[in-house]
């Protein structure tokens, strides 16, 4: 879930960040809802007292005890409650099952739950969905505030010419080094750890 730049490159600013990362998902399921209801011919108004229910398939963490559904409940309580959205998570899967699940639902496919309202994927099952039947979150961001997140990460989410896949998907690889072991690895080799950017 860590997809803003710099998130955990000091420790000191984990919690400052988590608290950036929370309210950003906020904000991304805000946006979410009402691009979900853009499409709705009314002019009803979200309102708390005759709230609106979208239904979320996501694959972070298959577990009783999800992240993201942590995540989905604290804003059901907050910004959801206030505003008037309820995001009902119905199924949590991971991605080798999700995606076959999606284009069933999408293709109507008898004995298929119907399509969710918001879902995670990948680029490829974008494709075979329809990018033209999905959100283009350059539609919902500045490019300034697009500026913040990691170009390549954004980059791999595009379908067409479409910001089809927003990177909460996208993994992000670290490694850990024991600093006493590697003063003595590099003592005997020479290698520093300005060598581990090359």
């Amino acid at each position: 879930m860590k997809f803003y730049k710099n998130i955990g490159d000091q420790a000191g600013q984990s919690a400052k960040e988590d608290c950036k990362m929370k309210r950003l998902l906020a904000w991304m399921l805000i946006l979410l809802c009402a691009a979900g209801l853009a499409g709705c011919k009314s002019e009803t108004t979200l309102s708390p007292d005759t709230p609106v229910t979208l239904t979320m398939w996501h694959v972070y963490g298959e577990q009783a005890d999800s992240p993201m559904n942590r995540l989905v409940d604290q804003f059901n309580e907050t910004v959801g409650k206030e505003k008037g959205i309820i995001i009902d998570v119905t199924v949590v899967t991971n991605s080798s099952v999700l995606g076959p699940q999606l284009l069933d639902a999408h293709a109507n496919k008898p004995g298929a739950p119907a399509m969710p309202d918001l879902f995670s994927c990948f680029p490829g099952i974008v494709k075979q969905i329809g990018v033209e039947h999905v959100l283009d979150w350059q539609d919902c961001f500045s490019d300034e505030e697009l500026s913040h997140f990691v170009e390549e990460f954004l980059a791999d989410g595009m379908v067409e010419d479409h910001l089809a896949v927003f990177p909460v998907s996208k993994s992000s690889y670290t490694l850990f080094i024991n600093g006493s072991q590697f003063d003595r690895f590099s003592a005997e080799t020479g290698v520093s750890s300005g060598n581990l950017a090359d």
